[in-house]
């Protein structure tokens, strides 16, 4: 289908599959395919704005053909051409050779004697003739200049035991704001390269969304209730840092109960789960030279205890003391009429005196049988009567629980009493199904179903 600029009956003289720039390999234009589309014209300048390497577009007052823009002035090369010069060649012409004829003489006989006659004879003369005699101009190819190139690294800054002190922050995207944007993410190792820059100065600044990976636990929201309730827990600089979720410059019970919020999946969460990075960017007048070892130390705002990792977070061994040993539980089978409001006392053995000071699940049930009641949970007279408790129980079928406090549980009993409301009885059953349990922030179990 013909298209507007079209160029047809020549080539395109593409470059090589090559890495010119941006995350994918290109083939940068040749002179046929430049500057054809119009300033305004076809989304140039207006809605293309930026070629598949994040370089800006149009460059030289209008846009290329096709999905990269040169970022430099391309034109013809001249090629070699043939020019006429003279040869000679053989023409006939007519000249004068002396022939006997015979004359009378006195004794009567004939003498021969010479006289002149014209005879024609071919002499070659010069004439002028066209041809073509081949001679040698010079020829310019295309030869790109190196553009400048900023490289560098984006490692964890919070990495504390179990996982490694080096940790590399995949998907932070550096993006470099001047004209025009240059663009780039970090790969599996951390590390970025940007390119494409232009005259003029650029600030470099590196952000990152998701990606926390399950990381932000209630165990992150115990840490700092401990930490503020004196109870002999220190928290460095860092943790401080990431801590203060509300952004109040000072850790309270408030960010433990964001950072709560945050992990049962309620909103309003502050900054809990959100990026920053050190330094927050960086400022160059001009890039006219590579520059390298630009590097960022990244913070993930709610992981206190310094467990992220990518894919997955850090957790201790699994012969590690406390809440990696296994737990038993146990509830009643209950019968009751429509309209009834329940208890469900969850009992717990072999958790006392392991240092638990939080565990979280999500718990599913039928809401067609029943309902969580606007109160949910009932930690009085419980194991849990010392610890904080937050529910979500938005989504129908879904309780999503997460209890923190400062001291550990230190003894076995009633973990917490469940309450619900029996919205259908006859001849209907909803067992109760643990999908997910975790205690402090060891490895989650999955599928514990009690009836």
């Amino acid at each position: 289908v013909a298209m507007p600029f079209d160029v047809v009956d020549t080539t395109a003289a593409m470059g090589a599959l090559a890495a010119n720039g941006g995350t994918t390999q290109t083939h940068l234009p040749g002179y046929p395919v430049a500057d054809l589309i119009p300033n305004g014209t076809s989304g140039c300048g207006t809605t293309a704005t930026l070629d598949q390497r994040g370089l800006g577009r149009p460059f030289n007052g209008a846009c290329d053909k096709g999905s990269v823009e040169s970022q430099i002035i391309l034109t013809p090369s001249p090629t070699n051409t043939a020019t006429p010069t003279f040869t000679a060649t053989d023409t006939p012409t007519t000249t004068n050779t002396n022939t006997p004829t015979p004359t009378p003489s006195d004794g009567g006989t004939m003498t021969p004697t010479s006289t002149e006659t014209a005879t024609a004879t071919f002499t070659p003369t010069p004439t002028a003739t066209n041809t073509f005699t081949p001679t040698m101009t010079a020829t310019s190819t295309f030869t790109p200049t190196p553009q400048a190139v900023v490289s560098g690294t984006v490692t964890y800054g919070n990495s504390l035991a179990p996982g490694p002190a080096t940790r590399f922050v995949p998907n932070a995207v550096l993006t470099g704001a001047g004209s025009p944007i240059v663009m780039n993410a970090t790969g599996p190792a951390g590390t970025y390269s940007l390119t494409g820059f232009g005259a003029g100065s650029y600030t470099i600044t590196p952000t990152k969304s998701g990606g926390d990976n399950g990381s932000i636990t209630g165990f992150d929201a115990a840490r700092i209730t401990q930490f503020v309730s004196g109870n002999n827990v220190n928290l460095n600089a860092v943790q401080q840092s990431v801590a203060d979720v509300s952004g109040a410059s000072g850790i309270t019970s408030f960010d433990a109960a964001l950072i709560a919020r945050f992990v049962a999946a309620l909103g309003s969460a502050g900054s809990t789960g959100s990026w920053r990075f050190n330094p927050m960017s960086n400022f160059h007048a001009s890039v006219t030279t590579d520059i390298t070892g630009e590097d960022y130390s990244a913070l993930l705002m709610g992981d206190v205890t310094g467990n992220w990792g990518d894919p997955s977070p850090f957790r201790p061994a699994p012969d590690a003391i406390g809440p990696e040993r296994n737990f038993t539980f146990s509830a009643p089978s209950l019968v009751a009429v429509t309209g009834a409001e329940i208890i469900v006392p969850i009992n717990i053995r072999d958790a006392a005196n392991k240092g638990i000071i939080s565990y979280e699940f999500d718990l599913l049930y039928d809401p067609a049988v029943l309902q969580p009641q606007e109160v949910p949970i009932e930690l009085t007279g419980t194991v849990s009567e010392g610890l904080s408790i937050v529910t979500n129980a938005k989504e129908p079928g879904l309780l999503r629980i997460v209890a923190y406090g400062p001291i550990p549980l230190n003894e076995n009993g009633v973990l917490l009493n469940l309450k619900f409301t029996v919205v259908r009885a006859s001849d209907s059953v909803s067992p109760l199904v643990w999908e997910r349990i975790i205690f402090n922030e060891g490895t989650p179990r999955w599928q514990l179903e009690l009836w």
